[in-house]
């Protein structure tokens, strides 16, 4: 059986270095008071955090074919008239 991978190396470094940057700034801004020495580095993560969104994004527009938006499943204009759908008591079904 061959592997086939569907998310490239950069979207999947994406998402793992996103759930431990989160982990990392909640556990800091949870467990590590403002006067921590600790503190700081909840700032630095969060900025890096921006930074990979942002390059994420990039990725999504430029990036290989599966991790370009436009080959998601639904697009944003599905997913809103979803929600608006669920606002107003009728959702839209799929």
């Amino acid at each position: 059986m061959q592997r086939v991978l569907i998310w490239d190396f950069p979207t999947r470094l994406f998402h793992w270095l996103l759930t431990v940057g989160l982990l990392g700034a909640f556990l800091i801004a949870q467990f590590a008071g403002e006067h921590n020495p600790l503190f700081p580095y909840h700032s630095m993560i969060g900025i890096v955090l921006l930074a990979l969104v942002a390059m994420r994004i990039l990725w999504g527009v430029v990036g290989t074919r599966y991790a370009r938006f436009g080959s998601f499943l639904y697009g944003p204009a599905a997913v809103v008239n979803y929600f608006k759908g669920i606002t107003t008591g009728q959702p839209n079904t799929h």
